[in-house]
């Protein structure tokens, strides 16, 4: 009874592995300080294809030493090859919003993904500062994560 109660056990774990198992890719895709010089950036091309899913995680961190306050406002487009337009695409976060765009507008930590219905090979992740000078900074790095 007991071999038979491993047996199963085994073959339970071999036939899951592949159904739950799946490649995590994390890629820094920007890494950039905006200030009087820089006031927005936009990640390269990101090649989507073959993720099942695709979110970004964002590490936000300012200085701010006075005036109006800093912030980012972090937008997502999508592309097709073969084409030289994007066009914005709603994103989801964990307070459960479809949005175009968020505005970042303290120190922490932000996570967004699309959907799993929406299919295209490019996306790219744009970032535009308001308020920024040489004093008061803003530092966003954005990592892409997917699971293939």
């Amino acid at each position: 009874m007991k071999k038979h109660l491993v047996a199963l056990l085994v073959a339970c774990l071999l036939i899951a592995g592949p159904v739950l198992a799946g490649n995590v890719i994390v890629k820094e895709v920007m890494n950039t300080t905006f200030d009087d010089s820089t006031v927005s950036d936009t990640t390269e091309d990101l090649s989507i294809q073959g993720y099942d899913k695709v979110a970004f995680f964002v590490n936000y961190d300012e200085t701010e030493v006075g005036g109006p306050n800093v912030h980012v406002a972090l937008s997502l487009d999508l592309s097709c090859p073969g084409t030289i337009s994007y066009v914005p695409a709603d994103f989801s976060d964990f307070a459960g919003d479809s949005q175009v765009s968020e505005d970042l507008t303290t120190d922490g930590t932000y996570y967004f993904w699309l959907a799993e219905e929406i299919v295209t090979p490019y996306a790219r992740v744009k970032a535009v500062a308001e308020h920024t000078n040489a004093n008061d900074l803003a530092n966003v790095r954005i990592y892409l994560i997917g699971k293939k």
